[in-house]
């Protein structure tokens, strides 16, 4: 495997945040779409995100897997 420090770091954050949600992908965007709107007020920006037509994914058939061995 590839050792770079930036994918590692990426690696350590997104087992972390898959963690706090409890491996639920529902949770992990609504977590994340949080982070986005207290950054959006902190430093006074506006993130943008695309409109996906056609409804939503049903992410519950995506199980995060993740290693610990790390």
């Amino acid at each position: 495997m590839i050792s770079d420090p930036i994918l590692k770091e990426k690696w350590r954050v997104q087992k972390k945040l898959a963690k706090k949600s409890n491996y639920d992908m529902n949770k992990l965007v609504e977590d994340i779409h949080a982070n986005v709107e207290k950054i959006n007020k902190e430093l006074k920006i506006k993130f943008k995100y695309s409109d996906r037509k056609g409804g939503y994914i049903d992410y519950s058939a995506f199980p995060i897997a993740v290693s610990d061995k790390e």
